[in-house]
């Protein structure tokens, strides 16, 4: 994805995710929807993620299994 000029990787650890979906209700654009106890991708959203300007999805998931790589 791309956002600003930036790029960037988007990855969750969905065998380790424990199934507290803050990503999902903490993200500002739904990138993360809560399915059957796990947060998944919403392919079509990712345009709209705001990278290094939010990082709510990472910042507020509780086992850390959310990592984001931002590259130019």
């Amino acid at each position: 994805m791309e956002y600003k000029g930036k790029k960037a990787t988007i990855r969750i650890n969905r065998k380790s995710c424990v199934g507290v979906t803050m990503c999902a209700f903490n993200c500002p654009v739904d990138i993360f929807e809560p399915v059957n106890d796990k947060s998944h991708m919403v392919l079509e959203n990712l345009p709209k993620c705001l990278l290094q300007d939010c990082m709510k999805c990472r910042d507020n998931c509780p086992t850390h299994f959310i990592w984001i790589s931002v590259h130019d």
